[in-house]
């Protein structure tokens, strides 16, 4: 989840201030756009000027505006983050509905199975799990180049929602307890 500092360094108080009256005049200048008032754009000036003054007068003003907008970013960013995580889910589950094994063209129905002679005993590979793709190109560009590979094309409608995701939720990386004895 996105979280504002606390405590706030005085530039972000400030800065904080200063985007919140420009919103506080945008959203006046469109009421009084709305009303048919002649000089809209003088009133919205009007209210900046005026919010502005109060926030250099009172900087405390300031400092409850910052606490506020604080806890509704936090109230805002959780919420944010279950709508993409359930829109995740929807988009995997309606391929999954729709295609039923959530790829785009058929598999041949060939086992690709074949008998084949043994070989000497020196040139069998590891029977573990295949190497994981090279980490070096990053996650995104190893799931789309899968994607594209496997027939996947549901996966780049996942990406956006994903990355957004990752940005409003990031993961929680914790250390691990360096006290942890565990006997095996």
């Amino acid at each position: 989840m996105i979280r504002l500092p606390d405590p706030p360094t005085r530039a972000l108080v400030r800065g904080t201030w200063l985007i919140l009256s420009l919103g506080a005049a945008l959203i006046a200048s469109v009421i009084f756009l709305a009303a048919g008032a002649p000089a809209w754009s003088l009133w919205g000036a009007g209210v900046l000027a005026i919010l502005l003054v109060a926030g250099r007068a009172r900087p405390r003003l300031r400092r409850s505006a910052y606490g506020a907008w604080r806890r509704v970013c936090g109230g805002l960013g959780r919420r944010a983050g279950v709508i993409l995580e359930r829109t995740a889910f929807a988009i995997v589950a309606v391929v999954g509905w729709a295609g039923g094994d959530m790829k785009r063209r058929p598999e041949p129905v060939d086992s690709g199975w074949r008998p084949r002679s043994t070989l000497q005993a020196g040139a069998y590979t590891s029977s573990g799990p295949a190497p994981e793709p090279d980490s070096s190109t990053g996650w995104l560009r190893s799931l789309l180049a899968w994607g594209r590979r496997s027939g996947h094309g549901w996966v780049w409608a996942l990406v956006p929602v994903l990355a957004l995701q990752r940005l409003i939720r990031p993961s929680a990386r914790r250390a691990l307890d360096g006290r942890n004895y565990t006997l095996y």
